[in-house]
């Protein structure tokens, strides 16, 4: 295990894409795409702050506190792209002195090949007919349990317990449109190796003071171990999902499911047991 004062970064990673810019739906307040066509911007900062904040990192706190508003974080980014013309995926990494380093990827996907923006009253169930291009992807249930720790809560240079679980089903690069699903040892599913996930659920809605069973979109409960990712937090600060338990017992191969992260945006996928 890392020492957990210095032999590590923590990593918030993003894409940086003007093609953003042409979806941008000016009533929604959680992108600020107006700023810089970086990708849910300011729930990265927040993302590093909550992390470096939990390891106790005064100095990289001091860091990620300078950049006072999304416009002086971009700035921060967009003088590590090598192009402002094309898209980009930025690997954002900081240490314990508060040292902040960028990496700039090429990417070579179409913006269309996922979903970033949601439409107003936002819905899973619909999101497939309104993006005809949309790659879909396959998801793999792990062999065997993933222990949480403050390393599956935040997201770090420290990938070894992800790096294994992709080994256990046998994963190609991670390009390619396949991926695993974590669970902890009381079988709760907890997240993917590079994505947040979300089940559709049938649960007990009790808003108007009477029980009534509604189909919900769930992502697993922080508690249960995964990471607080930055699409997770746009999804349920939009309404598209809410939070809960899901047990890998009660997973049906085939059964529809979706996926995200802060590069590739969301994407429908199907669960293979």
């Amino acid at each position: 295990m890392a020492d957990i004062n210095s032999d590590f970064r923590v990593i918030s990673t993003l894409r940086y894409d003007p093609g953003l810019a042409k979806e941008i739906n000016n009533q929604d307040p959680h992108l600020e795409l107006a700023v810089a066509p970086f990708y849910l911007l300011t729930y990265h900062r927040g993302r590093l702050l909550d992390a470096v904040s939990d390891f106790h990192w005064d100095a990289a706190i001091s860091r990620i506190q300078q950049t006072t508003s999304a416009e002086k974080f971009a700035e921060t980014l967009s003088a590590h792209l090598p192009d402002k013309s094309r898209p980009w995926r930025l690997r954002i990494l900081l240490d314990h002195k508060g040292e902040l380093t960028v990496e700039a990827s090429p990417i070579l996907s179409p913006l269309s090949s996922h979903i970033f923006i949601f439409p107003p009253q936002p819905s899973f169930s619909s999101l497939c007919a309104q993006n005809k291009d949309v790659i879909h992807w396959k998801l793999r249930l792990d062999t065997q349990p993933t222990e949480p720790s403050i390393f599956t809560k935040h997201k770090t240079t420290v990938r070894d317990v992800y790096n294994a679980a992709r080994m256990r089903v046998n994963l190609p690069s991670v390009a390619a449109p396949v991926e695993v699903l974590m669970y902890n040892l009381n079988g709760e599913a907890m997240e993917g190796s590079i994505t947040t996930v979300y089940f559709r659920r049938r649960v007990v809605d009790e808003t108007y003071n009477s029980a009534t069973v509604v189909d919900e979109w769930i992502t697993p409960l922080l508690s249960c171990g995964g990471n607080s990712a930055t699409t997770r937090r746009y999804a349920l600060d939009t309404g598209i999902c809410s939070e809960g338990v899901i047990r890998v017992d009660t997973l049906k191969s085939g059964e529809e499911v979706w996926l995200s992260n802060g590069v590739r945006g969301f994407m429908p996928a199907v669960l293979e047991l």
